[in-house]
């Protein structure tokens, strides 16, 4: 239904424009959560308007976690115990 999407990217949002916001993703298995990354989370940072693709940049080499350059971060596991 999308659902999940749409508060994903909800979050995503919270963390663009607030510093220092941070959010946990819970995905029923790893390859999930590196889809939930790589396909909703990454697909939407590098479709962002292109007066606000140099305001957060974050790096792409940590597999689960998304750290935008204001400190906040998205955490994407599939356990946060």
């Amino acid at each position: 239904m999308g659902f999940s999407t749409v508060v994903q990217l909800d979050y995503l949002d919270d963390a663009l424009f607030n510093p220092n916001f941070n959010v946990g993703i819970i995905a029923q298995d790893v390859a999930t959560s590196q889809l939930i990354r790589k396909d909703k989370i990454e697909l939407a940072l590098d479709n962002l308007p292109s007066d606000m693709q140099g305001i957060r940049t974050y790096d792409k080499s940590n597999a689960r976690e998304i750290t935008l350059s204001n400190g906040s971060s998205i955490y994407i596991s599939n356990t946060f115990r």
